[in-house]
């Protein structure tokens, strides 16, 4: 009988059978065996999904605004064409179907509070850089201070983009900002007189004036707003540039 703790390892490892062999690496080696598929598993994991992972170049959405397929087409996939982006790894996120009015009358009403809670979500995590809207929503995106002052927009990308402000100078929209009221008060006593304090800036840029909206079928003008919070806001003036070409 063979004392196989008293041998070397070596002349253990040559004396054992095939078999013999499977057993004693599992005996004495599972547990690092074990831990280096499981690591090997987790490193494939994530390598797969870092290859796979998608990551928007950016977020818009549409908001009281319904636009034909050639024209979303126009705004996303043949954008990202033109920039030679591609669009499995770095597609343009659009938003449909958002909804603001305080009109309870309107067909869309009953959607209002379900986009509104989108629409914050989004904003707050910095998921929403551009907004195309009709009038109505252009208010409140406006008063609620999520618009960022396209005038300092255009300014900041002068150097990237130096033909940009002239291009939409003459479409750029003013619209008021509301920094602080007494609506609470108005709302618990409508006696309390509304008063607000307030400020006007460049918000939005009416894209009827855009060669893609000119001949969209819109009577009515659709602004494009940038959202004041972007991480992305070279990728918003090269849009606009887009735009405008």
């Amino acid at each position: 009988m063979k004392i196989w703790s008293a041998l070397p390892e070596s002349r253990i490892w040559k004396e054992l059978s095939f078999t013999g062999k499977i057993r004693y690496l599992w005996d004495y080696y599972k547990l690092p065996f074990a831990a280096a598929l499981f690591l090997l598993y987790f490193m494939g994991f994530f390598v797969i999904r870092s290859l796979n992972h998608q990551k928007p170049v950016l977020y818009a959405a549409m908001v009281n605004v319904a636009a034909s397929q050639e024209l979303e087409e126009n705004l996303t996939s043949r954008y990202l064409d033109a920039r030679l982006i591609d669009q499995d790894r770095n597609p343009m996120l659009l938003y449909r179907n958002l909804y603001l009015t305080d009109d309870p009358s309107s067909e869309v009403y009953t959607y209002v509070q379900a986009s509104q809670m989108k629409i914050l979500g989004t904003i707050e995590a910095r998921e929403m850089d551009i907004v195309f809207m009709d009038k109505e929503a252009f208010d409140a995106f406006a008063q609620n201070g999520f618009l960022y002052d396209l005038d300092a927009l255009l300014e900041e990308g002068r150097e990237e983009h130096p033909e940009l402000r002239q291009k939409t100078a003459a479409h750029l929209v003013r619209n008021m900002e509301i920094r602080e009221d007494n609506a609470k008060e108005v709302a618990l006593d409508p006696s309390v007189e509304y008063q607000s304090v307030t400020v006007e800036y460049e918000m939005g840029i009416d894209l009827l004036s855009s060669p893609f909206f000119r001949d969209s079928g819109f009577t009515e003008s659709v602004y494009l707003g940038v959202l004041r919070n972007t991480p992305r806001k070279e990728q918003v003036l090269d849009y606009i540039e887009y735009l405008y070409q």
